[in-house]
C-alpha cells in the first residue's frame, strides 16, 4: 500500500479522539504531521504521544501543534528523548506557561530537537530563563523561538527571538 510521508490537517475540524484515525499512518512512519489550529487539546496530545511512543520505527521529523489548545505537555516531554527522529517541534500559540517551559527545559538536553517554536505560549520570564539555562546542555538545538517581550525586549512587542543566539530577526519560515 501507499505510505504517507506527510499529513497536513491544518485547520481541520477534528477533536482529540479523531487523532486515533492517524494510528495506521503514524505506525508506518511520517516525516511531517501538521495539526495546526485543530482542537487537539491535552487529551488529543496524550493520544498522539501514545501513538508516537508505540511506533516500531522512528517517526515524525516535524510535528506542528500550533494553536491546538494545549496546556499540558508533560507526557510529550517524557517521550522527547525516545523520539529520535523528531527534530522540529512547533508548540506556538498554546497556553504552556512557565510550568510547560520548565518541563521542556528539563528534557531538552536529552532530545534530538533542532528547532522549537514556543512563540505566543505565555512562558513567563521564569520559563524563558529555564529554557535559556537548558540550552547550555542542549547542544543540538539551533533555534528556540519565543516572544521578544518574554526575554525583556519590550520595545519590539511580539517579535520572535531565537534564544540560542538572542537574535531578533525575521522568523525563518522553515517551521
Amino acid at each position: 500500500g501507499h505510505v504517507l510521508s506527510s499529513v497536513d490537517l491544518c485547520d481541520a475540524s477534528i477533536d482529540s479522539k479523531a487523532i486515533l484515525c492517524l494510528k495506521p499512518h503514524v505506525s508506518l512512519g511520517l516525516e511531517t504531521l501538521d495539526l495546526t489550529s485543530t482542537q487537539l487539546c491535552d487529551e488529543g496530545l496524550a493520544y498522539l504521544v501514545g501513538m508516537l511512543e508505540s511506533s516500531p520505527t522512528p517517526i515524525c521529523q516535524t510535528l506542528k501543534l500550533k494553536h491546538c489548545q494545549i496546556t499540558e505537555i508533560g507526557g510529550l516531554c517524557l517521550q522527547l528523548s525516545k523520539l529520535t527522529a523528531l527534530t522540529e517541534l512547533d508548540l506556538s500559540h498554546n497556553c504552556l506557561g512557565s510550568d510547560g517551559a520548565r518541563r521542556l527545559a528539563n528534557v531538552l538536553p536529552k532530545s534530538h530537537l533542532l528547532r522549537i517554536d514556543l512563540r505566543g505560549s505565555d512562558l513567563s520570564s521564569e520559563g524563558v530563563d529555564a529554557l535559556k539555562f537548558a540550552l547550555g546542555d542542549a547542544k543540538l538545538v539551533e533555534e528556540l523561538w519565543v516572544d521578544a517581550m518574554e526575554v525583556g525586549f519590550d520595545n519590539v512587542g511580539r517579535a520572535p527571538v531565537n534564544l540560542r543566539t538572542d537574535d531578533i530577526d525575521a522568523f525563518r519560515s522553515a517551521m
